[in-house]
């Protein structure tokens, strides 16, 4: 397929900002002559379209990147994506155009394979060219002429449910008001945003998709230690008999007791050596 880069004057006045522009295409033209790295580094706002469009994993600038600057720029500006880098998938996307309009989506084919494409925004059709900007064009984020015909199809973003989600979990949280829930990035939606960063002691998060993770995706807790083993339990030691308390009366009552046994031993014993000494006695002198 060929492309034919816009000229320099159309490119000038298609690559800003212009009244009515909708939301994610203030956002994509932010991101004007953004250009991929030669060689081994990668460019990190390349790399970052990549995280912001829901495909963290690529780290590189080297993968197809056309998807990734779409997706990232309706995500920033609070809208859905396909979440997907295969360009073709934006023709299941949002609401079907037949009359396009200035910052719309459009897909075309790419290479000689049915499910190759390339996606963009619209930023100036007529009946012959579609002036496109796009990331990925020539390496770079630019305005790039199309031919009309070669277009597979045009789609208009309806939902914005990414702003709307972040409205209703900051009116939960009370910083947004009831009358606030409408999905669109406005003047009080930015300042529920700036209230919550305020009161968290939260650096800006910079963009709706980190906000969103935030509230909704909350970093999961490192996963705890291994309990230790249950230490061997020491039976208790049999418990000693308790010691009765002192009780002088017993302690005289067993004196008496012993005397008195001890006397009667000492008077039976006296007696019989008494008996004996007076029977030696008698035999003495009666004999």
């Amino acid at each position: 397929m060929s492309n034919v880069p816009a000229g320099a004057t159309t490119s000038a006045a298609l690559n800003k900002p212009q009244a009515g522009d909708p939301v994610w295409l203030v956002e994509a033209l932010k991101l004007d002559g953004l250009k991929e790295v030669p060689g081994a580094k990668h460019a990190p706002e390349v790399v970052k379209l990549f995280a912001d469009s829901g495909n963290a994993g690529v780290k590189d600038d080297e993968t197809a990147w056309c998807a990734a600057f779409v997706g990232a720029a309706l995500r920033r500006a609070g809208y859905l994506s396909t979440g997907k880098l295969n360009a073709r998938s934006y023709l299941d996307f949002g609401e079907i155009v037949t009359n396009p309009k200035r910052g719309d989506v459009v897909v075309f084919p790419r290479g000689n394979s049915a499910w190759q494409g390339h996606v963009a925004f619209v930023a100036k059709t007529d009946d012959k060219y579609v002036h496109a900007f796009g990331g990925n064009q020539a390496n770079a984020v630019n305005i790039t002429r199309y031919s009309r015909a070669k277009v597979l199809g045009f789609r208009r973003p309806v939902a914005q449910k990414i702003v709307q989600d972040i409205q209703t979990k900051l009116h939960v949280l009370g910083f947004n008001g009831a009358d606030n829930l409408d999905g669109i990035m406005g003047p009080a939606t930015k300042k529920a945003i700036a209230s919550y960063e305020i009161s968290k002691g939260f650096a800006p998060f910079g963009s709706i998709p980190a906000l969103y993770k935030h509230l909704y995706m909350p970093a999961k807790p490192s996963q705890a230690p291994a309990a230790a083993p249950p230490k061997p339990v020491t039976p208790p030691a049999p418990e000693k008999p308790a010691h009765k308390p002192y009780s002088w009366h017993r302690s005289i009552a067993g004196y008496v007791a012993a005397v008195l046994v001890f006397s009667g031993f000492l008077w039976t014993f006296a007696s019989e050596q008494l008996a004996a000494f007076w029977g030696w006695l008698g035999s003495l002198f009666g004999g």
